[in-house]
């Protein structure tokens, strides 16, 4: 939870809130000092405490997509408005207050909820049908309701993958880089994107600049290396692709089918340096995964698999031989 939230509000905002709790927390004991021979002393901390409070709202809020954004300071401002009046004016009614205030946010969130999900519902339920231009049909309309939602672009971008559009799931891709702020934690997924669908046009160079660029945002998500991975492999960039790929499995991967690829990629990337060694052992930690295997058989037998068995059989075809033994690590290289 607690690296969920830092992820989410970024270096720059954790720093804001530190300062933020320390000042006012520091001028609270200061006054707490001279509270009984400075009538004011009590006022100035109530200050201090709205201060506080609405400074780490407007932190929380600025990490917020710019829909969300609008939609809670629509939500909170009245209430935090209406508490501030009776602690200014009114101190015998902060209770009361406090209860109305709570009651409107509650009110606040079902009347002002965002129309995007159910968008998005009806938008997977065709594109589970396989029915993509009706499903990139919802999403064009969400988007022109709501030109900043960098979550539909993604979807739309990902269901342009599927279809086998690469040039417009590209576009998408590109415009979520522009819609997400410089800090943003997440910004990474936007390019990350754009590398895996560089890679599955063939464009190696462009493909690690734009993972390079994700790598750099989240060094510590195991998707940004296991991205890398992949790209110096396709280059036959063995050194790097056993760093990256080693970098993934550091910061815990958690489905099955990812971690045997990522000992086949190893073991790949060894016998091309000649490392005989550690590439049986790459292969020997792979058949450990077997469920991941069993998982990418199932995967790429549906229908909108066709462009990820572009991508990934012949790989996966490779690392079930390997498993099975009908060839050697020596076969690799």
């Amino acid at each position: 939870m607690i690296k969920r939230f830092r992820l989410f509000l970024g270096t720059t905002r954790l720093w804001i809130l530190f300062f933020l709790l320390a000042f006012t927390g520091l001028a609270n004991l200061l006054l707490n000092v001279v509270r009984d021979e400075s009538p004011w002393a009590a006022d100035a901390q109530t200050f201090l405490v709205i201060i506080w409070v609405l400074g780490s709202l407007g932190v929380v809020v600025s990490a917020l997509s710019p829909e969300e954004r609008g939609r809670w300071i629509g939500v909170i401002a009245p209430a935090a408005g209406v508490v501030i009046l009776a602690v200014l004016f009114a101190p015998n009614l902060v209770g009361l207050a406090s209860g109305g205030a709570i009651g409107w946010v509650i009110a606040g969130l079902l009347i002002f909820r965002p129309r995007g999900p159910q968008e998005y519902k009806e938008a997977i339920r065709l594109f589970r049908r396989n029915q993509y231009a009706a499903a990139i049909e919802k999403m064009d309309e969400l988007i022109k309701q709501q030109p900043k939602d960098i979550n539909a672009y993604y979807l739309r971008a990902q269901i342009f993958r599927v279809w086998g559009k690469l040039d417009r799931a590209r576009r998408d891709y590109q415009k979520m880089t522009t819609l997400y702020t410089a800090d943003a934690p997440d910004r990474w997924v936007a390019y990350n994107g754009l590398a895996e669908v560089e890679l599955q046009r063939h464009n190696l160079e462009a493909a690690r600049h734009a993972a390079l660029q994700a790598y750099e945002i989240a060094p510590k998500q195991w998707v940004t290396t296991y991205s890398l991975g992949m790209i110096e492999d396709r280059a036959r960039n063995s050194e790097q692709a056993i760093r990256y790929f080693n970098e993934s499995l550091a910061a815990k991967v958690p489905e099955a089918q990812y971690r045997f690829l990522i000992y086949f990629y190893l073991a790949r990337a060894y016998a091309r340096q000649a490392q005989w060694d550690a590439a049986k052992q790459a292969a020997g930690q792979m058949r450990k995964h077997a469920g991941g295997l069993n998982q990418w058989q199932i995967i790429l037998q549906s229908d909108q698999a066709q462009t990820l068995r572009e991508v990934m059989e012949d790989d996966i075809k490779t690392a079930e031989q390997l498993y099975n033994q009908e060839i050697t690590v020596e076969n690799l290289a």
